[in-house]
Protein backbone atom coordinates (compact mmCIF):
# COMPACT_ATOMS: atom_id res chain seq x y z
CA UNK A 1 0.00 0.00 0.00
CA UNK A 2 2.69 2.33 0.46
CA UNK A 3 4.39 1.42 -1.90
CA UNK A 4 1.11 2.34 -4.27
CA UNK A 5 0.87 5.98 -2.57
CA UNK A 6 4.51 6.31 -3.68
CA UNK A 7 3.40 5.70 -7.36
CA UNK A 8 -0.09 7.79 -7.46
CA UNK A 9 2.38 10.53 -6.03
CA UNK A 10 4.60 9.84 -8.41
CA UNK A 11 1.92 10.26 -11.09
CA UNK A 12 0.51 13.10 -9.83
CA UNK A 13 3.79 15.06 -9.01
CA UNK A 14 4.23 14.75 -12.72
CA UNK A 15 1.17 15.73 -13.67
CA UNK A 16 1.57 18.93 -11.37
CA UNK A 17 4.75 19.76 -14.20
CA UNK A 18 2.30 19.96 -17.11
CA UNK A 19 1.81 23.91 -17.74
CA UNK A 20 -1.08 25.48 -19.60
CA UNK A 21 -0.20 28.38 -21.73
CA UNK A 22 -3.08 31.42 -21.30
CA UNK A 23 -3.95 33.23 -25.06
CA UNK A 24 -1.85 36.54 -24.97
CA UNK A 25 -4.14 39.67 -23.69
CA UNK A 26 -6.14 40.96 -26.15
CA UNK A 27 -6.83 37.43 -27.46
CA UNK A 28 -9.88 35.71 -26.80
CA UNK A 29 -9.24 32.80 -25.00
CA UNK A 30 -9.52 29.17 -25.88
CA UNK A 31 -12.44 27.45 -24.94
CA UNK A 32 -11.10 23.92 -26.04
CA UNK A 33 -11.11 22.35 -22.64
CA UNK A 34 -14.87 23.71 -21.89
CA UNK A 35 -16.58 20.64 -24.12
CA UNK A 36 -20.07 19.93 -22.67
CA UNK A 37 -20.75 16.62 -21.70
CA UNK A 38 -23.83 15.28 -19.72
CA UNK A 39 -25.22 15.75 -16.37
CA UNK A 40 -24.37 12.76 -13.54
CA UNK A 41 -27.23 10.07 -13.60
CA UNK A 42 -28.53 10.89 -17.30
CA UNK A 43 -28.07 7.16 -18.54
CA UNK A 44 -31.37 6.98 -19.22
CA UNK A 45 -31.71 10.44 -20.94
CA UNK A 46 -32.42 13.76 -20.28
CA UNK A 47 -33.10 14.77 -16.82
CA UNK A 48 -34.94 17.93 -16.71
CA UNK A 49 -38.27 18.29 -18.83
CA UNK A 50 -37.92 22.24 -17.62
CA UNK A 51 -36.37 25.12 -17.05
CA UNK A 52 -33.20 24.70 -14.31
CA UNK A 53 -33.07 27.72 -12.15
CA UNK A 54 -30.81 26.80 -9.23
CA UNK A 55 -27.72 24.96 -8.39
CA UNK A 56 -26.37 24.76 -5.53
CA UNK A 57 -22.94 22.44 -4.72
CA UNK A 58 -22.44 20.62 -1.02
CA UNK A 59 -19.17 18.54 -1.24
CA UNK A 60 -20.38 15.65 -3.97
CA UNK A 61 -24.19 16.53 -3.06
CA UNK A 62 -25.89 18.63 -5.89
CA UNK A 63 -28.73 20.35 -5.16
CA UNK A 64 -30.97 21.72 -8.45
CA UNK A 65 -34.42 23.90 -8.72
CA UNK A 66 -36.48 25.12 -11.12
CA UNK A 67 -39.69 24.59 -13.23
CA UNK A 68 -39.25 20.95 -14.10
CA UNK A 69 -41.24 17.96 -12.62
CA UNK A 70 -40.25 14.52 -12.47
CA UNK A 71 -36.85 15.34 -12.51
CA UNK A 72 -34.61 12.00 -13.43
CA UNK A 73 -37.84 9.94 -13.84
CA UNK A 74 -38.35 10.57 -10.20
CA UNK A 75 -42.14 10.93 -9.26
CA UNK A 76 -41.84 13.33 -6.52
CA UNK A 77 -38.83 15.34 -7.95
CA UNK A 78 -41.00 18.50 -9.12
CA UNK A 79 -39.19 21.57 -9.05
CA UNK A 80 -36.33 20.20 -6.48
CA UNK A 81 -34.09 17.32 -6.76
CA UNK A 82 -30.66 16.04 -4.84
CA UNK A 83 -28.03 14.25 -6.67
CA UNK A 84 -26.64 12.12 -3.65
CA UNK A 85 -22.69 11.98 -4.07
CA UNK A 86 -22.54 9.07 -1.67
CA UNK A 87 -25.33 6.94 -3.60
CA UNK A 88 -24.61 8.10 -6.46
CA UNK A 89 -28.07 8.81 -7.30
CA UNK A 90 -30.86 11.18 -8.12
CA UNK A 91 -33.60 11.72 -5.26
CA UNK A 92 -36.86 13.52 -4.29
CA UNK A 93 -36.70 16.22 -1.15
CA UNK A 94 -40.06 14.83 -0.20
CA UNK A 95 -41.71 12.66 2.44
CA UNK A 96 -40.37 9.36 2.61
CA UNK A 97 -42.75 7.11 0.17
CA UNK A 98 -44.01 10.10 -1.50
CA UNK A 99 -45.34 9.18 -4.98
CA UNK A 100 -45.69 12.88 -6.44
CA UNK A 101 -43.88 16.11 -5.53
CA UNK A 102 -43.88 18.62 -2.19
CA UNK A 103 -43.89 21.76 -5.06
CA UNK A 104 -47.04 21.78 -6.54
CA UNK A 105 -46.99 24.86 -8.45
CA UNK A 106 -44.29 27.85 -9.86
CA UNK A 107 -40.79 28.26 -9.73
CA UNK A 108 -37.42 27.52 -7.09
CA UNK A 109 -35.26 30.16 -8.07
CA UNK A 110 -32.45 29.74 -5.31
CA UNK A 111 -30.88 27.14 -2.96
CA UNK A 112 -29.11 27.37 0.10
CA UNK A 113 -28.00 24.54 2.06
CA UNK A 114 -26.64 24.74 5.76
CA UNK A 115 -26.55 21.85 8.33
CA UNK A 116 -29.63 19.18 8.19
CA UNK A 117 -31.98 21.86 6.55
CA UNK A 118 -32.09 23.12 2.91
CA UNK A 119 -33.89 26.46 2.29
CA UNK A 120 -35.55 27.18 -0.93
CA UNK A 121 -36.65 30.28 -2.41
CA UNK A 122 -38.82 31.48 -5.40
CA UNK A 123 -42.14 31.85 -6.55
CA UNK A 124 -44.36 28.82 -5.32
CA UNK A 125 -46.52 26.22 -4.02
CA UNK A 126 -45.12 23.39 -1.44
CA UNK A 127 -47.69 21.24 0.48
CA UNK A 128 -46.18 20.62 3.72
CA UNK A 129 -48.55 17.88 4.33
CA UNK A 130 -50.89 19.87 6.96
CA UNK A 131 -51.00 23.29 4.99
CA UNK A 132 -49.43 25.56 1.96
CA UNK A 133 -46.57 27.71 1.73
CA UNK A 134 -45.57 29.63 -0.56
CA UNK A 135 -42.11 31.05 -1.43
CA UNK A 136 -39.74 30.91 0.98
CA UNK A 137 -39.64 27.34 2.81
CA UNK A 138 -37.32 24.90 4.02
CA UNK A 139 -36.84 21.07 3.96
CA UNK A 140 -35.89 19.21 6.96
CA UNK A 141 -33.22 16.46 5.62
CA UNK A 142 -33.66 14.13 8.49
CA UNK A 143 -37.32 14.38 9.26
CA UNK A 144 -38.30 14.81 5.33
CA UNK A 145 -40.32 17.37 5.89
CA UNK A 146 -41.63 20.75 4.56
CA UNK A 147 -42.38 23.60 6.69
CA UNK A 148 -42.83 27.42 6.21
CA UNK A 149 -42.30 30.40 7.81
CA UNK A 150 -45.06 32.25 9.93
CA UNK A 151 -48.32 31.03 10.09
CA UNK A 152 -49.07 29.35 6.88
CA UNK A 153 -50.95 30.34 4.33
CA UNK A 154 -52.41 33.31 6.36
CA UNK A 155 -49.97 35.30 7.74
CA UNK A 156 -46.46 33.73 6.08
CA UNK A 157 -43.48 36.09 5.64
CA UNK A 158 -43.97 36.05 2.01
CA UNK A 159 -47.16 35.39 1.00
CA UNK A 160 -48.76 35.24 -2.65
CA UNK A 161 -49.43 37.37 -4.51
CA UNK A 162 -49.36 39.06 -7.92
CA UNK A 163 -45.50 39.72 -7.52
CA UNK A 164 -43.94 38.47 -4.38
CA UNK A 165 -41.00 36.09 -5.41
CA UNK A 166 -37.66 35.27 -3.22
CA UNK A 167 -34.62 35.31 -6.00
CA UNK A 168 -31.53 34.30 -3.31
CA UNK A 169 -30.49 33.02 -0.52
CA UNK A 170 -27.34 33.27 1.42
CA UNK A 171 -26.33 30.76 4.14
CA UNK A 172 -23.98 32.84 6.03
CA UNK A 173 -22.41 30.34 8.30
CA UNK A 174 -20.05 32.24 9.75
CA UNK A 175 -22.48 34.67 11.76
CA UNK A 176 -25.41 32.31 11.61
CA UNK A 177 -27.23 34.22 9.96
CA UNK A 178 -29.71 33.83 6.52
CA UNK A 179 -30.22 36.43 4.13
CA UNK A 180 -32.94 36.62 2.09
CA UNK A 181 -33.51 38.80 -1.14
CA UNK A 182 -35.98 39.15 -4.05
CA UNK A 183 -39.02 41.19 -4.95
CA UNK A 184 -41.23 41.61 -2.24
CA UNK A 185 -42.41 45.20 -0.94
CA UNK A 186 -43.27 44.17 2.68
CA UNK A 187 -42.77 40.92 5.23
CA UNK A 188 -45.85 40.03 6.50
CA UNK A 189 -47.04 43.09 6.50
CA UNK A 190 -44.32 44.93 7.59
CA UNK A 191 -43.34 47.67 4.57
CA UNK A 192 -39.78 48.26 6.85
CA UNK A 193 -38.74 44.88 5.65
CA UNK A 194 -38.74 45.35 1.78
CA UNK A 195 -37.12 43.09 -0.94
CA UNK A 196 -34.05 41.97 1.69
CA UNK A 197 -33.80 40.45 5.51
CA UNK A 198 -31.72 38.60 7.27
CA UNK A 199 -32.80 35.83 9.45
CA UNK A 200 -31.22 34.72 12.62
CA UNK A 201 -32.57 31.98 15.34
CA UNK A 202 -32.80 33.07 19.03
CA UNK A 203 -33.85 31.07 22.37
CA UNK A 204 -34.89 34.77 23.51
CA UNK A 205 -38.03 34.87 21.84
CA UNK A 206 -40.59 34.65 24.43
CA UNK A 207 -38.18 35.23 26.98
CA UNK A 208 -36.65 31.46 26.66
CA UNK A 209 -33.57 32.29 28.20
CA UNK A 210 -32.62 28.93 29.73
CA UNK A 211 -31.12 27.31 26.18
CA UNK A 212 -28.93 30.08 26.05
CA UNK A 213 -25.46 27.89 25.19
CA UNK A 214 -27.11 25.60 23.00
CA UNK A 215 -24.93 23.27 21.34
CA UNK A 216 -24.47 23.42 17.76
CA UNK A 217 -25.35 23.99 15.26
CA UNK A 218 -28.22 26.07 17.51
CA UNK A 219 -27.50 29.72 17.03
CA UNK A 220 -28.31 31.49 20.63
CA UNK A 221 -27.40 35.61 21.07
CA UNK A 222 -28.98 36.28 24.65
CA UNK A 223 -27.32 35.78 27.50
CA UNK A 224 -24.10 37.01 25.86
CA UNK A 225 -23.61 33.26 24.08
CA UNK A 226 -23.34 33.61 20.20
CA UNK A 227 -22.45 29.69 19.14
CA UNK A 228 -22.72 29.39 15.17
CA UNK A 229 -21.83 26.59 13.47
CA UNK A 230 -24.60 26.43 10.89
CA UNK A 231 -27.71 28.45 10.22
CA UNK A 232 -30.23 27.46 12.41
CA UNK A 233 -33.68 27.82 11.08
CA UNK A 234 -34.32 31.37 11.73
CA UNK A 235 -37.46 32.52 13.52
CA UNK A 236 -36.10 36.49 14.02
CA UNK A 237 -35.83 38.20 10.76
CA UNK A 238 -35.03 41.79 10.31
CA UNK A 239 -34.09 44.93 7.36
CA UNK A 240 -31.26 45.74 6.19
CA UNK A 241 -30.96 48.52 8.26
CA UNK A 242 -33.14 51.58 7.09
CA UNK A 243 -32.89 54.71 4.57
CA UNK A 244 -31.42 56.94 7.15
CA UNK A 245 -34.89 58.26 7.83
CA UNK A 246 -36.74 55.68 9.31
CA UNK A 247 -38.19 53.93 5.67
CA UNK A 248 -36.66 50.65 3.91
CA UNK A 249 -33.29 50.61 3.05
CA UNK A 250 -34.45 49.44 -0.18
CA UNK A 251 -36.25 50.29 -3.42
CA UNK A 252 -36.28 48.13 -5.56
CA UNK A 253 -35.40 44.36 -6.06
CA UNK A 254 -32.83 42.06 -4.34
CA UNK A 255 -31.18 39.25 -7.11
CA UNK A 256 -27.99 37.85 -5.53
CA UNK A 257 -25.58 38.34 -2.47
CA UNK A 258 -21.98 37.75 -2.19
CA UNK A 259 -19.74 37.37 0.91
CA UNK A 260 -17.44 40.36 0.92
CA UNK A 261 -13.78 40.14 1.60
CA UNK A 262 -13.76 43.37 3.78
CA UNK A 263 -16.82 41.84 5.90
CA UNK A 264 -20.36 42.06 5.36
CA UNK A 265 -22.27 41.23 2.22
CA UNK A 266 -22.27 42.37 -1.40
CA UNK A 267 -25.63 42.85 -2.60
CA UNK A 268 -26.67 43.41 -6.09
CA UNK A 269 -30.58 43.92 -7.71
CA UNK A 270 -31.86 46.88 -9.04
CA UNK A 271 -32.50 49.72 -6.60
CA UNK A 272 -31.35 53.30 -5.90
CA UNK A 273 -29.52 54.80 -2.46
CA UNK A 274 -29.24 51.80 -0.38
CA UNK A 275 -29.28 52.50 3.30
CA UNK A 276 -30.05 56.63 2.26
CA UNK A 277 -26.26 56.72 0.23
CA UNK A 278 -26.23 58.34 -2.49
CA UNK A 279 -24.80 56.30 -5.65
CA UNK A 280 -25.51 53.01 -3.82
CA UNK A 281 -27.55 52.00 -6.76
CA UNK A 282 -27.67 47.79 -7.64
CA UNK A 283 -24.22 46.94 -6.38
CA UNK A 284 -23.72 47.86 -2.48
CA UNK A 285 -21.76 46.67 0.26
CA UNK A 286 -23.69 45.66 3.40
CA UNK A 287 -22.31 45.67 6.93
CA UNK A 288 -24.67 45.97 9.93
CA UNK A 289 -21.38 46.41 12.18
CA UNK A 290 -20.03 49.62 10.42
CA UNK A 291 -21.31 52.83 10.39
CA UNK A 292 -22.91 53.59 7.99
CA UNK A 293 -23.83 50.14 6.93
CA UNK A 294 -24.39 50.69 3.61
CA UNK A 295 -21.10 51.39 0.88
CA UNK A 296 -22.01 52.61 -3.03
CA UNK A 297 -20.12 50.83 -5.57
CA UNK A 298 -18.42 52.70 -8.49
CA UNK A 299 -20.56 49.80 -11.04
CA UNK A 300 -22.84 51.36 -13.72
CA UNK A 301 -26.40 51.55 -12.12
CA UNK A 302 -27.97 49.95 -14.21
CA UNK A 303 -29.56 46.86 -12.93
CA UNK A 304 -27.57 43.52 -11.44
CA UNK A 305 -28.43 40.19 -11.51
CA UNK A 306 -25.43 38.07 -10.72
CA UNK A 307 -22.90 38.06 -8.01
CA UNK A 308 -20.00 35.47 -6.99
CA UNK A 309 -17.19 35.43 -4.85
CA UNK A 310 -14.06 33.50 -5.54
CA UNK A 311 -11.46 33.68 -3.51
CA UNK A 312 -10.82 37.11 -2.54
CA UNK A 313 -12.32 38.40 -6.22
CA UNK A 314 -15.34 39.89 -5.93
CA UNK A 315 -17.52 40.02 -9.70
CA UNK A 316 -21.21 41.56 -10.91
CA UNK A 317 -23.05 41.18 -14.19
CA UNK A 318 -26.04 42.68 -15.25
CA UNK A 319 -27.41 44.91 -17.98
CA UNK A 320 -25.33 44.47 -20.58
CA UNK A 321 -22.11 43.92 -18.49
CA UNK A 322 -20.14 41.95 -15.48
CA UNK A 323 -17.13 43.47 -13.31
CA UNK A 324 -14.47 42.86 -10.99
CA UNK A 325 -13.99 44.31 -7.75
CA UNK A 326 -10.03 46.01 -7.81
CA UNK A 327 -9.92 47.42 -4.71
CA UNK A 328 -12.21 49.45 -2.26
CA UNK A 329 -15.61 50.11 -3.78
CA UNK A 330 -13.63 50.51 -7.16
CA UNK A 331 -14.38 48.08 -10.00
CA UNK A 332 -13.56 47.77 -14.21
CA UNK A 333 -15.64 46.24 -16.84
CA UNK A 334 -14.52 42.84 -17.92
CA UNK A 335 -14.56 41.99 -21.60
CA UNK A 336 -16.53 45.24 -23.01
CA UNK A 337 -15.85 43.97 -26.60
CA UNK A 338 -17.80 40.92 -26.18
CA UNK A 339 -19.99 41.60 -22.96
CA UNK A 340 -21.59 44.94 -23.70
CA UNK A 341 -24.12 44.22 -26.38
CA UNK A 342 -27.44 46.00 -26.34
CA UNK A 343 -29.86 44.05 -24.93
CA UNK A 344 -27.98 41.49 -23.33
CA UNK A 345 -28.60 40.62 -19.37
CA UNK A 346 -26.24 38.37 -17.45
CA UNK A 347 -26.68 36.44 -14.11
CA UNK A 348 -24.79 34.14 -13.44
CA UNK A 349 -20.94 33.68 -13.28
CA UNK A 350 -18.62 30.69 -12.51
CA UNK A 351 -14.64 30.67 -12.44
CA UNK A 352 -13.27 27.97 -14.23
CA UNK A 353 -10.28 25.93 -13.34
CA UNK A 354 -7.68 27.49 -14.95
CA UNK A 355 -9.29 31.20 -13.92
CA UNK A 356 -11.56 32.26 -16.62
CA UNK A 357 -14.99 33.78 -15.59
CA UNK A 358 -17.76 31.99 -16.70
CA UNK A 359 -20.36 35.07 -17.94
CA UNK A 360 -23.90 33.26 -18.12
CA UNK A 361 -27.32 35.37 -19.30
CA UNK A 362 -28.98 35.43 -22.71
CA UNK A 363 -25.72 33.86 -23.89
CA UNK A 364 -22.51 32.39 -22.08
CA UNK A 365 -18.89 33.96 -22.68
CA UNK A 366 -15.62 32.99 -21.04
CA UNK A 367 -13.59 35.90 -20.46
CA UNK A 368 -10.27 36.62 -19.59
CA UNK A 369 -10.55 38.97 -16.92
CA UNK A 370 -7.10 40.43 -17.07
CA UNK A 371 -6.85 44.07 -17.95
CA UNK A 372 -7.84 44.09 -21.71
CA UNK A 373 -9.04 41.07 -21.94
CA UNK A 374 -11.44 39.11 -24.38
CA UNK A 375 -14.22 36.88 -23.77
CA UNK A 376 -14.93 33.83 -26.39
CA UNK A 377 -18.52 32.76 -26.74
CA UNK A 378 -19.53 29.17 -25.82
CA UNK A 379 -21.76 27.74 -28.01
CA UNK A 380 -25.06 25.31 -27.27
CA UNK A 381 -26.14 27.90 -24.52
CA UNK A 382 -28.34 30.55 -24.26
CA UNK A 383 -30.95 31.87 -21.70
CA UNK A 384 -28.14 30.13 -19.01
CA UNK A 385 -29.42 30.76 -15.57
CA UNK A 386 -27.21 28.85 -13.25
CA UNK A 387 -23.63 28.03 -13.00
CA UNK A 388 -21.74 26.06 -10.27
CA UNK A 389 -18.36 24.19 -9.62
CA UNK A 390 -17.98 21.11 -9.07
CA UNK A 391 -15.20 18.24 -9.14
CA UNK A 392 -13.09 20.75 -11.59
CA UNK A 393 -16.18 21.44 -13.95
CA UNK A 394 -18.73 23.94 -14.32
CA UNK A 395 -22.50 22.53 -14.32
CA UNK A 396 -24.81 24.92 -15.80
CA UNK A 397 -28.14 25.33 -15.85
CA UNK A 398 -30.79 26.98 -17.99
CA UNK A 399 -34.35 27.97 -19.45
CA UNK A 400 -33.18 26.25 -22.58
CA UNK A 401 -31.70 23.53 -23.60
CA UNK A 402 -28.01 23.70 -22.52
CA UNK A 403 -25.15 21.56 -24.39
CA UNK A 404 -25.51 18.69 -26.87
CA UNK A 405 -27.58 16.58 -25.05
CA UNK A 406 -31.24 17.81 -25.04
CA UNK A 407 -31.80 18.73 -21.23
CA UNK A 408 -31.68 21.86 -19.17
CA UNK A 409 -28.75 21.03 -16.78
CA UNK A 410 -24.96 19.83 -18.31
CA UNK A 411 -21.69 20.11 -18.06
CA UNK A 412 -18.65 22.17 -18.95
CA UNK A 413 -15.27 20.30 -18.70
CA UNK A 414 -14.31 17.31 -17.54
CA UNK A 415 -15.47 15.91 -14.49
CA UNK A 416 -13.03 15.00 -11.65
CA UNK A 417 -13.20 11.90 -9.67
CA UNK A 418 -15.72 11.77 -6.83
CA UNK A 419 -14.28 12.33 -3.21
CA UNK A 420 -16.77 9.78 -2.03
CA UNK A 421 -14.97 6.51 -0.46
CA UNK A 422 -15.69 3.97 -2.89
CA UNK A 423 -14.95 6.56 -6.12
CA UNK A 424 -11.79 7.39 -4.46
CA UNK A 425 -10.55 4.20 -4.37
CA UNK A 426 -11.35 2.94 -7.76
CA UNK A 427 -9.90 5.91 -8.98
CA UNK A 428 -6.83 5.20 -6.98
CA UNK A 429 -6.58 1.80 -8.01
CA UNK A 430 -6.92 3.26 -12.01
CA UNK A 431 -3.89 5.30 -11.42
CA UNK A 432 -2.23 2.37 -9.74
CA UNK A 433 -2.77 0.47 -12.85
CA UNK A 434 -2.38 3.23 -15.04
CA UNK A 435 1.34 3.87 -13.71
CA UNK A 436 2.14 0.11 -13.41
CA UNK A 437 1.00 -0.50 -17.33
CA UNK A 438 3.74 2.67 -17.88
CA UNK A 439 6.57 1.20 -16.11
CA UNK A 440 6.13 -2.03 -17.75
CA UNK A 441 6.38 -0.65 -21.30
CA UNK A 442 9.18 1.47 -20.02
CA UNK A 443 10.93 -1.65 -18.60
CA UNK A 444 10.19 -3.80 -22.32
CA UNK A 445 11.60 -0.92 -23.62
CA UNK A 446 14.64 -0.65 -21.75
CA UNK A 447 15.39 -4.67 -22.06
CA UNK A 448 15.23 -4.51 -26.20
CA UNK A 449 17.69 -1.65 -25.84
CA UNK A 450 20.14 -3.59 -23.87
CA UNK A 451 19.69 -6.69 -26.39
Amino acid sequence: MKRARQLIATLLAAAATLVVTAAPVGTPPSVEDLAWSPMVGTESGPLANGAVWSITVVGDDVYVGGAFTDFAGIAAADRIAKWNGSTNAWEALAPAGATDGSITAGTVYSIAVSGDVVYAGGRYTVDTGAVDCNNLTYFTISTQTWAGFGDCPDAQLIPVNLTNSVYNIYADESGGSLYVGGNFASVNGDPLIAYAMVGQWSACVGSVFTTCGASVPEVTVCGGVSVSCAVAVPNVWSPLGDNGSGGAALSGFVSNFASHPDGGMLVAGDFGAAGGVAGANSNARYDSSLTPAWYAQDTPAVSMYGALRSGSDLYVSGWEGAYLRTAGNTWRSLCSTQLDIGGNVYGSMAVTSTGLLLVGGNSLFACDTAEGGQATQIESATDVRAMANYRGAILVGGSALVGSGGDYIGVLGTLLPSTTTADRQATQMLILLTTLTAFTALAGTQLLRRA
